[in-house]
């Protein structure tokens, strides 16, 4: 199949599946703009709420946001800019979808060097139909769309750098490599491995070709040195113990591919690779991997593969040392690696390609136009047939509404002593002010292992109560004195169980929410009294 494949006859098509796609995913997108934002999107809210940029910055070296400043200064400049009648959110998400899109983009331009134009268009529509964390991206209010760009750019700049060795090349790589430092905390891991595999693919050329990229490189490692007492200060959030659980090997594998589709179809692509690449070799069709591994002609696929490669190792290594020390494993901080799916949907797609090219030469430009079709079809399908894949707020009735929303009246505080309960809250209750967070020390130190979020949720609620001036963040002994009755929300920590161990209560339930899978999921209950431990 010709690198013209999407081109002449095919533009057609290919205009129609654009149009239609793009109606679909605005579509979409309408859909999921309404819903009610998860915890980590709420912090972001507040910190956006802060009146000057100092107060945003004091704020996340606080730890209320656990990353280096790039995107919160962004989003707080947005905001700052954005009218009042305009809800500043629906402006970040839909920023964070185009951010999302332009990443996808540069993903194919990236393709374009190391395989057919066919390839990457087909490559493209799969990552973003089989894969959820692109929606994932796309639709979170936090630093995950910018994040992803900043990596497929900076990935991007590297081969262009290699390529033209241009002072303005140098320039952007260093720019963007900066930016992917101060995006995320794992950011710099990426710009390693996008220097290490540029480095490594042209290796033959002696280190002197390699001095661009180092020079690029460079200003990053700095802006980290920079970076490195305020992450000090940031990490004594989650003290005296991680919110994080050691992880397993499953979620290793899902954060590679995070559903059973994309997991299933990157078993199918490479039992299908080896398949492609015995029958090329058979027919005489494939390179001679000598020349893969040393001729400058296949420098950009040995880029690609080291990339991919490095990506992934990055995860692996990670999540080693979380299983084997700390668990600082968190599959949605490696945003980036979507391009391991990427690589292995473009390696399948192309090898089929020349297959076919091979096999059928009277017929392609059928399957180019079929090609070109049926991949927008797949995404198409996906967005119609699937809700939006956010974080559900939890203790929800079957309607989707509060689940106490019956019984608060705005006449007895109502106790939640998780923040991913209190703060949605706080924010979409009728009755918002009744809500009260309770701080607890005895909690943090008595049930490490009830909830593992008690110690960050204790230190968090504590700063943020401070920075924002939340009169609703009380001591326990401030709330018992204060309210001789409250309702207390029990979602699985251990506020109310450390009350009951140390005071003699009067309590009665008053209902109770189960998840999806009918399980009891938080309770309802009415204290009436509360007094000494006899």
């Amino acid at each position: 199949m010709t690198d013209s494949a999407i081109g002449g006859v095919r533009r057609r098509p290919q205009t129609a599946a654009i149009a239609i796609t793009s109606l679909v995913v605005a579509i979409f997108v309408f859909r999921a703009l309404p819903g009610r934002l998860w915890l980590d999107e709420l912090y972001t809210v507040t910190l956006l709420r802060a009146d000057s940029l100092s107060k945003l910055w004091a704020g996340i070296v606080l730890g209320l946001d656990g990353n280096p400043p790039l995107y919160l200064t962004a989003a707080w400049l947005v905001t700052q800019a954005t009218p009042s009648a305009i809800s500043s959110v629906v402006i970040l998400k839909l920023i964070n979808v185009v951010v999302t899109i332009g990443a996808l983009a540069v993903l194919y331009r990236l393709a374009r060097r190391v395989a057919s134009p066919l390839a990457g268009w087909i490559a493209v529509f799969l990552l973003a139909a089989l894969n959820d964390n692109v929606v994932f991206v796309a639709l979170e209010l936090r630093a995950y769309a910018l994040y992803f760009l900043l990596g497929m750019l900076a990935a991007l700049f590297q081969q262009r750098l290699i390529e033209r060795g241009r002072l303005f090349d140098v320039a952007m790589l260093a720019l963007l490599d900066i930016a992917l430092t101060l995006v995320h905390g794992f950011g710099i891991l990426y710009v390693a491995c996008i220097f290490l595999a540029g480095a490594l693919s042209h290796v033959r050329r002696g280190w002197r070709a390699t001095l661009p990229s180092l020079l690029a490189t460079l200003p990053a490692v700095v802006a980290l040195a920079c970076w490195i007492p305020f992450v000090i200060r940031q990490t004594e959030i989650v003290q005296p113990y991680s919110w994080i659980w050691p992880p397993g090997a499953m979620d290793l594998v899902l954060s590679l591919f995070p559903s059973q589709a994309a997991l299933w179809l990157a078993v199918g692509e490479a039992y299908g690779i080896v398949l492609l690449m015995v029958w090329l070799r058979r027919h005489g069709l494939a390179a001679p991997p000598r020349a893969i591994g040393l001729d400058d002609r296949w420098q950009p696929q040995r880029y690609f593969a080291l990339l991919a490669l490095g990506m992934a190792g990055i995860a692996g290594s990670i999540w080693v040392v979380s299983v084997a020390n700390v668990p600082i494993f968190v599959p949605r901080y490696f945003v980036p690696q979507m391009l391991v799916g990427f690589a292995l949907h473009l390696l399948c797609a192309e090898l089929l390609i020349r297959c076919a090219r091979h096999r059928f030469p009277r017929r392609d430009a059928a399957f180019g136009a079929i090609a070109i079709v049926a991949a927008p079809a797949l995404l198409v399908t996906m967005l119609l047939v699937q809700g939006p894949l956010r974080e559900r707020i939890p203790c929800l009735d079957a309607q989707g509404g509060l689940f106490e929303a019956g019984f608060v009246h705005g006449d007895m505080p109502v106790i939640a002593d998780s923040p991913h309960v209190w703060l949605p809250r706080l924010t979409y209750a009728e009755h918002a002010d009744a809500y009260r967070f309770p701080l607890d020390w005895e909690v943090v130190i008595n049930y490490p292992n009830w909830a593992r979020g008690n110690a960050i949720d204790y230190n968090m609620m504590q700063r943020i109560g401070r920075w924002a001036g939340l009169s609703s963040v009380m001591p326990t002994a401030e709330i018992l004195n204060a309210y001789p009755e409250f309702l207390v929300i029990e979602s699985g920590r251990a506020w109310l169980h450390h009350l009951r161990q140390t005071h003699d209560i009067t309590a009665e339930r008053l209902v109770e929410a189960r998840d999806a899978g009918g399980r009891l999921s938080c309770t309802l209950w009415k204290v009436t009294g509360v007094g000494p431990r006899r």
